[in-house]
């Protein structure tokens, strides 16, 4: 009887052929295996700290097994199982950015609070509209319509914000723009030049990103745990703003460098402990040194103008959404900047707003403080009214968009200028 401290006590008994005594070969003498236990019915482990010394066999290889190198082998495992744990999390916090959609560009603000409905109103349908100034986030509530409604918070999500305010009364079609690429629209940037205030733009690898109170030291954590558990990664920086910060992998002229879809490619396909952690990075473009100077028709030139109103508002007229290339943004930016010079030249107060984290450019149409909402009915003044009876619609890519719940047509809807826009 051979005796093998492994956990519980494991007795081999072997028959013997009568000339010696042998391990069991198949085929040629039988064995039982019984497992001995505590007597509470507990499995009793070998390994004691009192016995150190006590040695092993592995049964597969017959190799002896200092219980020293089973402690090391168990620690080993603990700390696979830790690093493991942080490619899990680093996993999820892509998988987060990669449901919010969009480019991921610069790092998504905290998620909003829902909206606060406004007084409804007869007449029509609510609607849902995208903030131009919002960060991405929860869903705001729906605004009442009729006699109009509380605007809109910028903090309010832009993926389903609050239901258009303002008059029900029919007014004059919204102005249309003009395409800049015919040629037409007065002012504004030209159908080649650059759009207004344009830094420079570099495309990049993300690999995770950090929101919240203290997101850049949690972005440098995440970097160097990135770079302890896959030093093949190769060269990581970060990028951030207040709202965010952003682990980065590469630089690269354009999303169709060959270079940087083939760094897209060996990131994503990586392996670390026999996992992809890295499965949901995607390139995204990186403004680099941006001039703190803006056109005289940009949203922030109105924050500047008023840094201590708060709230406020301007009504968000029309929107851009751009697909994921170069070219596509480039362009919804020309047509926005158009639009806003065509409606200064008819007497109408514009702004554009360029959003590069979602890749959205608005243009707006006036601006008011506290007093456009009645502190008593909550609803709009007259003033806003008016002009909101001017703008019907909202231009959705150059044209009207119909709710397809509703079957009703957009409307444009008061939005909050955060108090820091740059």
């Amino acid at each position: 009887m051979v005796r093998f401290p492994v956990g519980c006590d494991v007795m081999i008994l072997v028959a013997s052929t009568g000339r010696s005594l042998r391990w069991v070969v198949a085929g040629c003498v039988a064995a039982i295996v019984l497992a001995s236990c505590g007597d509470d019915g507990s499995r009793t482990s070998s390994i004691d700290s009192k016995s150190p010394t006590t040695n092993f066999v592995d049964v597969h290889t017959t190799k002896i097994i200092t219980a020293e190198q089973v402690m090391r082998d168990r620690e080993r495992l603990k700390q696979r199982e830790k690093e493991r744990e942080m490619l899990l999390a680093q996993q999820k916090a892509a998988d987060q950015a990669a449901r919010r959609g969009g480019t991921p560009g610069i790092p998504a603000g905290t998620p909003g609070t829902p909206g606060t409905p406004g007084t409804p109103g007869p007449g029509d349908a609510t609607t849902t509209s995208r903030n131009p100034v919002a960060s991405p986030g929860g869903s705001g509530g729906g605004g009442g319509t009729g006699a109009g409604a509380a605007p809109r918070d910028p903090t309010v999500a832009s993926g389903a914000g609050g239901g258009s305010g303002g008059s029900a009364a029919p007014g004059p079609m919204t102005p249309r723009p003009v395409d800049p690429v015919a040629g037409g629209g007065s002012g504004g940037s030209s159908a080649t030049g650059a759009s207004a205030g344009e830094p420079e733009t570099v495309w990049t690898v993300v690999l995770a990103t950090t929101t919240g109170d203290g997101h850049a030291q949690q972005a440098l954590a995440v970097a160097n745990n990135i770079r302890a558990a896959a030093p093949q990664v190769g060269d990581l920086w970060l990028h951030g703003s207040e709202r965010g910060s952003m682990v980065l992998s590469g630089r690269f002229g354009s999303v169709d460098d060959p270079a940087a879809q083939a760094h897209l490619r060996f990131i994503k396909e990586m392996r670390v402990e026999d996992r992809t952690p890295f499965v949901a990075a995607r390139l995204a473009p990186v403004r680099l040194g941006q001039s703190n100077a803006a056109h005289p028709h940009d949203l922030r030139t109105l924050r500047r103008q008023f840094p201590k109103v708060d709230p406020l508002y301007t009504l968000d007229v029309a929107v851009w959404i751009a697909e994921e290339n170069d070219a596509s943004w480039r362009d919804c930016r020309r047509r926005a900047e158009a639009y806003a010079a065509q409606l200064r030249a008819q007497g109408y107060e514009a702004y554009f707003y360029h959003d590069e984290t979602q890749r959205i450019t608005s243009v707006t149409v006036g601006k008011f403080d506290r007093t456009a909402v009645n502190p008593v009915s909550h609803l709009y003044t007259p003033d806003v009214r008016k002009l909101m009876a001017q703008f019907p619609q909202r231009l959705v890519n150059g044209e009207p968009m119909i709710d397809p719940k509703s079957r009703v047509t957009q409307q444009p809807a008061m939005v909050r200028v955060p108090v820091k826009l740059d």
